[in-house]
């Protein structure tokens, strides 16, 4: 996952807005938009900020692993808006998402192997 959507969703998940994490980090609202729509990337330095900040560590792979995902990650690949959308669900309904996704996965597995 690029490393863009990563901060949003960590963003999110922390109910963090774009002048929030600005401030703590000492630069302008426009320069975390700027990260966060992919203009820009942030330094070294300005990275270990942002982990600092957000709590969690950044994955600079971006997708180049070989290790099995989960559905979860799959959505975070590609639907960042829609797991956006989704992790501002009520719990249960992001759970009751989560169990179908995995069932189309799985039924997908089951129709390729026929």
């Amino acid at each position: 996952m690029l490393v863009k959507d990563q901060v949003k969703i960590r963003m999110d998940q922390r109910e963090m807005s774009v002048s929030e994490l600005a401030k703590i980090m000492g630069v302008t609202g426009q320069c975390v938009r700027h990260w966060l729509d992919g203009r820009s990337f942030p330094g070294k330095s300005k990275c270990n900020l942002i982990e600092e900040a957000l709590s969690f560590k950044l994955d600079f792979s971006e997708g180049q692993s070989s290790q099995s995902i989960t559905v979860e990650q799959t959505l975070k690949q590609t639907g960042v808006e829609t797991l956006l959308a989704i992790r501002k669900l009520p719990p249960q309904v992001q759970l009751m998402f989560s169990k179908l996704a995995a069932e189309f996965v799985a039924m997908q597995s089951a129709s390729k192997t026929r």
